[in-house]
């Protein structure tokens, strides 16, 4: 059976259906994400919206992390940046994450595809 390989470069781009989807936003979301999961995050849940993350965070007791037009939102406990992310501060712990096209783009291939991976340069 022969595979097919397809390259969506913006997540406003439509989507086709897939087996397995990998998302890579190589700047920030992705890596940050993979530098959650390695300082020790429980578990990592994405939102499309900042009210929407605020309101799982205080549902689930868990940091909020993320950014709009590059800037943490008020309250949130970190940005989007892997340099912010301590061990000591997400171990155990869970993260509920926003960002202006990485999440985004991770919920929108979870739509299209039975699997999805974040991919970074990093993982």
């Amino acid at each position: 059976m022969p595979r097919r390989l397809s390259a969506v470069l913006s997540p406003a781009e439509a989507l086709p259906r897939a087996a397995t989807a990998l998302v890579v936003d190589v700047i920030r979301a992705t890596t940050t994400a993979a530098f959650l999961l390695d300082g020790g995050a429980r578990e990592l849940v994405l939102t499309a919206e900042v009210a929407q993350a605020r309101a799982e965070a205080r549902r689930r007791g868990a940091l909020l992390a993320g950014e709009r037009g590059g800037l943490p939102p008020e309250g949130f406990d970190l940005g989007n940046s892997p340099r912010e992310v301590r061990p000591d501060r997400v171990r155990g712990r869970t993260v509920v994450m926003t960002t202006t096209n990485g999440t985004r783009a991770a919920l929108r291939a979870a739509g299209a595809a039975e699997r999805v991976g974040l991919a970074a340069l990093v993982n």
